[in-house]
């Protein structure tokens, strides 16, 4: 830990004082220096720590020595940079988290980059697994398989993570989200609580894995003499391969291969440039642009396809890659998650006083979907997609609005063949004629409204802006409230169905379950154990599930096992892009709750009954049934009609106001106090749908209460 530091600055670096008043510099772009009165040492920053005797100089220096650098640190200062935690679990703050705590926080914050289940996405880094890969030649370097030790897991997320919000995290959430990695690896349970307590009962597999660094010791004579210069390989270096090429880095700006069209309309913009200013026309700005420089630029397509790259897509293919990197903002049906852009349906809206702008409503221009695409997707890896994943993500948008079928092949030679719905919507925008008399002469500053305008509500507290804090404010202890006061189940038979639902919330963002649901994106799950796989009517199966049905292959529980603990091992070839579960606890509950929801356990649990055992049947209707009371005062709190109102719009995005369901319940004409009992249960999540869950989720009490005062009125 540090004691006394003494601070200065280096352009390229920072300097930092260690233990006493004496000034060690560290230039970040690769030297070492410190400064001894009149000695000084610098090798190469890989020569951290310097040559035996160095330091003890330093402290020889003398109490006070003064080297014209920096000043001396405030605590405050100290404090913010002694953040280090230490293998035996030193320098831990108070705090603590489990897994099941995390997988939210982990969902909310990590998965866009590390997947749902720590499997990483696209480049980004693999967090769990890889477990036995470490003498390949390829081997999968995660948390579980191969980091020593649980503090330097715990340092780095304190201090580096959310990407783009470092140093956000409070201590319990960093505990949270430790664990649920941890738990991810089948290190820990769900519910082992990580703290500095408990943090030493951690034993990391790869622990002693590693050996000491004695290079400051065995290899100091060998780089730190005068370099040979003799013998040298003949000639240049010559670089092969350069790692954005090999896209091995996150987030890199990948560019297509072929640009012989691009340079010449480059070249021949400059020629008409040169043609107009002089040829050598000199402004002192800038220099001339190089041909890499003006390809990265000219990426723009135009309406008519000029600019279009080679490339094709379908909405077969593109529905997975937009499960994988769209839908997490925008909805497995491009239906748009919480206040993210909905990109389909909103027909006949535009007219309404509050339409719905979708790609299929709105936009008059294909061109500027795939430039839109192209240029800025995925959000975090803006440039990451290749032009055919870019045509496949176009695709599967323009079949979410019904304007292609799902087989359709998008390439340039197919691009005039597709009519966007509002193509004539729009004029010639005129306002430079029309208008600028208007708006350009001077202001009137005459019979001005006589007071200053009233802000009433910011955007960040009405809920419109994406991206924004997730702070519920004072609702927290009122949701704790809420969740306490629902019945606790049993101890018993039942408890096996009841964590199976918990387990379930990893299948629901695809798949349904209940009398009421319908399938997803992937198939209804009510009623499947001891059907043919594959054989739920209505869906559309992939050929590997339509193999396996014509193969006779029933849901059992054995079949249900193998499936859910490695589905691409078990059917080969599935696009169900879920890793597994590792954990066989998790897969008894899954198995047990999903038997709870078939025809063939209802019958088994009414023979349980006949034979006596009524208390399995009372445990497990009560967790299929059960229902969930809400704090009174909840109930109470009154809500404000025109500021439910306000708030609609983004109900209304998926809900009729006219009370038609076509698919999406009607919220319409409830008591208002229904109306609320529903939100409070999507809110302690014993409602199901993650959709509803994380709307209701961000709402206050008074904004509830207001949208069940508008709903119920609307039509009256």
């Amino acid at each position: 830990m540090l004691k006394s530091v003494n601070l200065g600055l280096l352009f390229g670096g920072c300097a930092v004082g260690f233990l006493g008043t004496a000034t060690l510099a560290i230039n970040l772009a690769g030297s070492f220096v410190s400064q001894v009165e009149n000695q000084t040492y610098k090798t190469s920053f890989f020569a951290f720590p310097p040559p035996p005797g160095a330091l003890a100089e330093l402290a020889n220096t003398g109490e006070g020595a003064v080297f014209a650098l920096g000043r001396t640190a405030y605590t405050e200062e100290i404090s913010a940079w002694d953040v280090d935690v230490r293998p035996d679990g030193r320098g831990l703050p108070k705090g603590s988290g489990n897994a099941f705590d995390g997988e939210e926080i982990f969902a909310d914050l990590c998965a866009s980059c590390h997947g749902d289940f720590a499997e990483g996405v696209g480049n980004w880094p693999v967090l769990a697994g890889g477990f036995d890969t470490l003498a390949d030649e390829d081997p999968v370097k995660t948390v579980g398989s191969y980091w020593p030790f649980l503090s330097t897991v715990w340092d780095y997320v304190h201090r580096s993570m959310p990407f783009g919000g470092a140093g956000e995290l409070t201590a319990d959430e960093t505990y949270a989200i430790v664990a649920y990695i941890l738990y991810s690896n089948d290190l820990i349970d769900e519910e082992f609580d990580l703290s500095r307590d408990t943090f030493l009962d951690m034993v990391m597999p790869n622990a002693g894995g590693f050996i000491v660094d004695d290079r400051a010791e065995t290899e100091y004579l060998k780089w730190s003499g005068e370099p040979c210069m003799s013998n040298c390989k003949p000639g240049a270096v010559e670089i092969t391969r350069e790692a954005t090429r090999l896209n091995v880095t996150p987030g890199q700006n990948t560019m297509p291969d072929q640009y012989t069209q691009t340079i010449a309309k480059a070249k021949a913009r400059t020629d008409a440039s040169n043609a107009t200013t002089g040829e050598g026309a000199v402004f002192g700005l800038g220099r001339g642009a190089h041909d890499e420089e003006i390809i990265a630029w000219d990426v723009d397509i135009r309406p008519d396809g000029r600019g279009l790259p080679d490339g094709s897509g379908n909405a077969v293919d593109g529905e997975e890659v937009f499960a994988d990197l769209c839908a997490s903002c925008h909805g497995d049906f491009a239906e748009g998650v919480g206040n993210w852009p909905v990109l389909a349906g909103g027909f006949d809206t535009l007219a309404d006083e509050d339409p719905v702008k979708t790609v299929g409503s709105y936009w008059p221009y294909l061109s500027t979907v795939w430039d839109y695409v192209h240029r800025s997707m995925p959000f975090g890896g803006a440039g990451d997609l290749t032009d055919d994943e870019v045509y496949q993500i176009v695709a599967y948008i323009l079949y979410s609005n019904d304007i292609i079928d799902d087989e359709f092949e998008l390439n340039r030679e197919t691009w005039d063949q597709v009519v966007m719905p509002n193509a004539h919507g729009f004029i010639v925008d005129d306002r430079v004629k029309t208008e600028y008399p208007i708006w350009s002469g001077e202001a009137c500053m005459e019979n001005c409204k006589p007071q200053k305008g009233i802000i009433t509500k910011r955007a960040t507290e009405l809920n419109v802006t994406p991206g924004q804090d997730r702070s519920q404010g004072s609702m927290g202890a009122e949701v704790a409230a809420a969740s306490a006061s629902a019945p606790a189940v049993a101890e018993g038979p039942g408890d096996l169905i009841k964590k199976g639902e918990k387990v379930f919330k990893k299948c629901g963002s695809c798949h349904a379950i209940g009398d009421k649901a319908k399938h997803k994106t992937g198939p209804l799950l009510t009623g499947i154990m001891g059907t043919p796989v594959g054989g739920a009517d209505g869906f559309k199966y992939s050929a590997a599930f339509a193999e396996a049905n014509a193969s006779g292959m029933i849901w059992d529980d054995e079949a249900m096992r193998a499936f859910l603990a490695n589905p691409k091992s078990a059917i080969k070839g599935t696009k169900m892009s879920f890793s597994g579960l590792k954990n066989d606890g998790d897969l008894d509950a899954i198995i047990a709750y999903l038997n709870s929801h078939s025809e063939q356990d209802k019958a088994s649990l009414e023979g349980l009954a006949e034979n006596g055992e009524a208390e399995v049947v009372e445990a497990s209707l009560a967790t299929l049934e059960r229902s969930h009371s809400i704090d009174p005062a909840l109930l109470a709190v009154e809500g404000d009609i025109d500021y439910g109102e306000y708030l609609s719009s983004e109900c209304t995005t998926c809900h009729q106001l006219n009370g038609v369901t076509e698919g999406v319940p009607s919220v319409v004409n409830w008591a208002a106090e229904d109306f609320m009992t529903a939100m409070y249960e999507y809110k302690n999540k014993s409602r199901e749908n993650p959709v509803m869950q994380m709307v209701a989720g961000r709402l206050n009490p008074e904004e509830i209460a207001s949208l069940a005062l508008y709903f119920g009125k609307v039509g009256q």
